[in-house]
């Protein structure tokens, strides 16, 4: 291109085609969120890279889990606990691709080379933290929502509280 023709686009008020730009509504989170995501990446690392500590995911629900990407790949888990990286049962996985991926990695940078009974208490001291999180999060918002509850509505969040008080005693023994 001539120097001529740089200086009149230069000079032209008219731009050219513009690029559509993403928009991304992630705000910063903050250090509890923080915290339970890298807590469900390590349990689900330690999960996926050994089946016999799949049983440490039976009491984690979806609802427990910030990513939707982790509760994608925890269904996937409970419906599949002998999965071992079989080509033709990881078609659901597929586009988890990327995140299973990270969550292998992350996998061979902090647990690779444990024996299985360190890997279990490992497994354990994350379930029992992950559990208290949720826990915690959800007293969080019952406690927001008590302020402008009815009678029926209060009787209703204490006795959620009561559950959420028995599952953390449930699973805080282990850790």
């Amino acid at each position: 291109m001539s120097r001529e023709a740089l200086l009149s686009k230069l000079k032209d008020p008219t731009p050219g085609p513009r690029l559509k730009t993403k928009k991304v509504a992630n705000g910063p989170l903050d250090k509890a969120s923080i915290e339970m995501v890298k807590t469900e990446n390590h349990l689900l690392a330690l999960a996926l890279a050994h089946p016999k500590l799949r049983d440490m995911l039976d009491p984690v629900k979806t609802q427990m889990v910030a990513e939707p990407q982790a509760a994608q790949l925890l269904e996937f888990l409970h419906a599949h606990p002998d999965f071992a990286d079989d080509a033709a049962q990881a078609t659901p996985l597929r586009p988890l691709a990327d995140y299973v991926k990270m969550l292998s990695l992350l996998f061979e940078e902090l647990y690779e080379g444990l024996e299985l009974t360190e890997l279990r208490y490992e497994a354990t001291r994350l379930q029992a933290h992950l559990i208290e999180q949720y826990v915690k999060l959800q007293k969080q918002r019952i406690a927001r929502e008590l302020h402008t509850a009815d009678e029926a509505r209060i009787a209703q969040l204490l006795g959620a509280v009561k559950k959420f008080d028995n599952l953390l005693k449930q699973h805080q023994g282990g850790a």
